[in-house]
């Protein structure tokens, strides 16, 4: 989930019980990725993480390149 407040991105992202103990998927590492994208930081525990951007711009880009992310720590 994204929502913009003050001209800044906030990001949060949760994983479920069945995805948290296949340990690849990350909630904390989703989230930095995503992050990394808007031009901030972020992480967080294996169920659930949040974190920040700078480029409310880049969000359109940022969503889209959350299955590629996904995608790409399921391997």
């Amino acid at each position: 989930m994204a929502g913009l407040e003050d001209g800044k991105v906030a990001i949060i992202a949760a994983v479920g019980p069945k995805l948290k103990k296949d340990k690849r998927f990350h909630a904390g590492r989703i989230v930095k990725a995503v992050c990394a994208e808007l031009d901030g930081r972020g992480g967080g525990r294996p169920d659930f993480a949040q974190g920040g951007g700078q480029s409310p711009e880049k969000i359109p880009a940022a969503v889209a390149a959350i299955e590629g992310i996904v995608r790409g720590l399921a391997g």
